[in-house]
């Protein structure tokens, strides 16, 4: 059964094999072109219209999905991506996770780009036949509907489960993302995705993607700051400011809400913990 949160793609409990086999006929009739999909979705529907239109279609002979960069291409695009400083965070908050629920940790670029994946050594092997290693292109238009290219497209933190994917090769995993932005900009720097195999789907990964993507915005701009210490302003006020290379920089509420916490806990919290206390 799918969620009632639109941008979730099971409930806790929920039949899975019965809703991977309802959403593999969907996906059949609709690119045989024999029927629209009405039960998909909207998230998920209006994804594939974007993919088919981008020319994506289910079987693809040259690989799910392209690969653009490696070696020092792939170096330069991590130093320039300006996520490398939210590394250390996001495997502090989603590694155990990953590991534990043989699940992928992978961070893209603003354009899809795949500039880590990290996690259970097995869950890798196997992802790397499906070309989810680093280097790949998994946004929409190179390869169809999924969590990261989908969050790209969108802006908003969305899972996708089995044959909402575009691509047949991936009908076996899942995945969840949250879109990476710079808290100073709003400008959109890639996402963090939580990947693995489709049985392991679960409402709780995006909920841990939001939290850890939500968190590591103000770290990127601690950062960024070359002073020794980042000063906070909360008291009193529903949006916090900080003071980056003397400038004040006014965050937003959610982001707020993170920088609080964090000064609250200098010992730092899990993702499990920061998305309790963001939305109980």
């Amino acid at each position: 059964m799918p969620a009632r949160d639109p941008w979730l793609a099971v409930e806790a409990g929920a039949d899975v094999t019965a809703h991977q086999r309802s959403l593999r006929r969907v996906h059949e009739l609709y690119f045989t072109g024999a029927r629209e999909a009405r039960a998909l979705r909207s998230v998920i529907d209006a994804s594939w219209r974007r993919s088919r239109r981008a020319g994506v279609e289910p079987e693809a002979p040259d690989g799910c999905a392209p690969f653009a960069l490696d070696g020092d291409a792939l170096a330069e695009r991590r130093r320039r991506s300006g996520l490398e400083p939210a590394l250390p965070a996001l495997r502090d908050l989603l590694g155990a996770h990953a590991r534990d629920a043989r699940h992928l940790l992978i961070v893209t670029d603003a354009v899809g780009h795949l500039l880590w994946v990290e996690g259970d050594r097995a869950t890798r092997a196997l992802a790397e036949r499906v070309a989810l290693a680093p280097g790949a292109v998994w946004s929409e238009d190179a390869a169809g509907t999924n969590a990261m290219g989908t969050s790209l497209a969108v802006d908003h933190a969305v899972q996708v489960f089995s044959a909402e994917h575009v691509r047949a090769a991936v009908h076996g995993w899942t995945c969840s993302a949250a879109p990476l932005h710079d808290p100073a900009s709003g400008g959109l720097l890639g996402t963090v995705d939580l990947t693995g195999p489709a049985n392991t789907v679960h409402p709780h990964s995006l909920a841990l993607v939001r939290a850890a993507a939500l968190a590591v915005g103000p770290l990127l701009v601690a950062t960024a700051a070359p002073a020794a210490s980042l000063r906070i302003r909360a008291l009193g006020t529903d949006r916090a400011e900080i003071q980056l290379a003397g400038r004040p920089v006014v965050l937003s509420r959610r982001h707020s809400e993170i920088v609080v916490l964090l000064a609250a806990h200098p010992l730092g919290l899990s993702a499990e913990q920061l998305a309790l206390e963001l939305f109980g």
